[in-house]
């Protein structure tokens, strides 16, 4: 099983893609859907403008895209700002532009969905709650 969230629903469509035998299920938390053939840019109109954007030109790394900022995501917690700071980096470019396909080789897609909005914990804790029931009902019917 792999669980991806936000970018990394591509990311573990794309792993399916190259060992569809070793994956027996995907769990998509607010994440990306990979579609046939299409990229970051084509499936979230308007990421592209954003990314350019972002793109970190005046340090000559306009292949890198510039993290988003905590109070972007609404924290306000100088400690929580601080922690989050200190583990962000820059994404690269041509992870967003380059297409995945063969969404046929994908298997059962579980999708918990939700908005940046609602990260306040009790969200976050009533979906890692779901994740956690989720993974536990995929464990009894792999074992069964």
């Amino acid at each position: 099983m792999l669980v991806g969230h936000s970018y990394g629903g591509l990311v573990i469509g794309g792993v399916t893609e190259k060992v569809p035998e070793r994956i027996r299920r995907l769990v998509y938390l607010d994440a990306y859907i990979p579609q046939d053939n299409k990229s970051a840019f084509d499936i979230i109109p308007g990421l592209e403008t954003i990314y350019k954007e972002r793109a970190l030109k005046e340090q000559g790394r306009d292949w890198l895209v510039a993290s988003y900022k905590p109070e972007e995501f609404g924290m306000t917690n100088p400690d929580d700002i601080y922690w989050m700071n200190s583990r962000l980096s820059p994404m690269p470019w041509h992870t967003h532009d380059q297409p995945l396909g063969r969404p046929e080789l994908l298997p059962t897609i579980n999708s918990i969905k939700g908005t940046i909005s609602d990260l306040s914990p009790c969200m976050l804790e009533l979906r890692l709650l779901a994740l956690y029931f989720l993974v536990k009902c995929c464990k009894q019917t792999v074992q069964t």
